[in-house]
């Protein structure tokens, strides 16, 4: 193969930002980040990710994982679309830990973690984003009308 038919694919640093999450989804997400290679052993790693998140949301431990998943969309308000990719993840993490008749394959990491991705924004970066943004927005509001005061 030749350099110039290499097409180099970035997986870190992140191109998502760890702002907004809490301290033990934040090192779920990276250690399952670290297992993007291993696409059967990154499944299992974003099942436990969805089981910290149900922990965080404080949904109920006695619950089945289904259960649970399904228990975000009451009890944290997750639109029931992100619940159904939830739960193809949940399903991708049994192929993953189990023998099954289907394996989890390299084409299936970049779906999964769009799926991560998707429930970590509605849960937890887009009210991280909403705070800077209204802050920075604020104070540059703020230096805005100083400026047309102070000439």
């Amino acid at each position: 193969m030749e350099s110039d038919e290499v097409e180099p694919e970035i997986i870190f640093p992140l191109d998502k930002p760890l702002d907004g999450l809490p301290s033990p989804i934040a090192e779920r997400y990276l250690a399952m980040l670290e297992l993007q290679h291993a696409p059967d052993a990154f499944a299992v790693r974003a099942g436990r990710l969805l089981e910290a998140i149900c922990a965080d949301k404080a949904i109920s431990q006695d619950l089945s994982q289904r259960d649970q998943l399904n228990a975000l969309i009451q009890e944290a308000g997750v639109p029931e679309g992100l619940v159904k990719q939830a739960h193809l993840v949940y399903t991708y993490r049994n192929y993953g830990g189990h023998l099954k008749e289907l394996e989890v394959e390299n084409a299936d990491v970049p779906l999964i973690r769009g799926f991560i991705d998707a429930l970590l924004d509605f849960l937890y970066r887009g009210s991280a984003n909403l705070i800077r943004v209204s802050t920075a927005f604020e104070k540059r509001k703020e230096e805005a009308l100083k400026r047309s005061v102070d000439p």
